[in-house]
């Protein structure tokens, strides 16, 4: 009887208490991402540099007053927490234009913990309070599951990240090796030719003359 609307509930509340976002930042530019709060409310931002350079990014989040609420810089991964004041549009925004020469790709979350409030339903009687109840409960059913949500998407965040640093060690150790591969063959022929300039021997050139005939009175 319940099992559509309890989906559909279930849905729309995990919807509203994560988004997630995954994008490619250039070097020297700057993105920023706007998302609409309710005040009053705790909300969390986890923040992790999946590929590029250093695996660094400044952020900065502001309020709708344009407030600096949290700054960091060159930050690899962070978790953020903080209380909305004010209803409204909270920008974050990214940068790289420390870096001249890589661009990054960065990943972020940004899910808040709702509650339900059970003061107005004591007033409004027992039937009221038993379906506060039973949405309290389903809330609290798809609070948990957006956060094993998070903590998936987090798993394979570090999983990419771990696998792009796989990636650009083995091409580095390759390229060394390389390197020095394509070293060790220029000094051996460069030791062949010396050893055959020791050992070489030059033969004198003599030039023949004719005998000298000498004749008689």
């Amino acid at each position: 009887m319940f099992g559509f609307p309890l989906s559909v509930f279930l849905l729309c509340v995990v919807h509203s208490l994560a988004y997630q976002l995954t994008f490619e930042l250039e070097d020297r530019q700057m993105r920023c991402f706007f998302k609409s709060l309710a005040k009053d409310s705790a909300y969390f931002i986890d923040i992790q540099v999946v590929s590029g350079g250093n695996y660094d990014v400044d952020f900065t989040l502001f309020d709708p007053m344009r407030k600096i609420i949290e700054h960091r810089q060159r930050s690899s991964y962070e978790t953020v927490q903080f209380n909305s004041t004010v209803d409204g549009d909270y920008k974050l925004c990214f940068s790289n234009v420390f870096s001249s020469v890589t661009h990054k790709v960065v990943f972020f979350a940004w899910y808040s913990e709702m509650e339900v409030d059970f003061a107005d339903a004591e007033k409004s009687g027992p039937d009221t309070l038993v379906r506060l109840n039973f949405l309290s409960t389903v809330h609290n059913i798809a609070v948990h599951l957006s956060k094993i949500s998070n903590t998936q998407v987090r798993e394979r965040m570090l999983n990419s990240l771990s696998f792009n640093f796989g990636a650009q060690l083995n091409s580095r150790v390759f390229y060394w090796s390389l390197g020095q591969s394509l070293l060790i063959i220029l000094v051996g022929i460069g030791q062949v030719f010396v050893l055959r300039s020791l050992f070489s021997v030059r033969t004198a050139r003599y030039s023949a003359q004719k005998p000298l005939i000498l004749g008689s009175g």
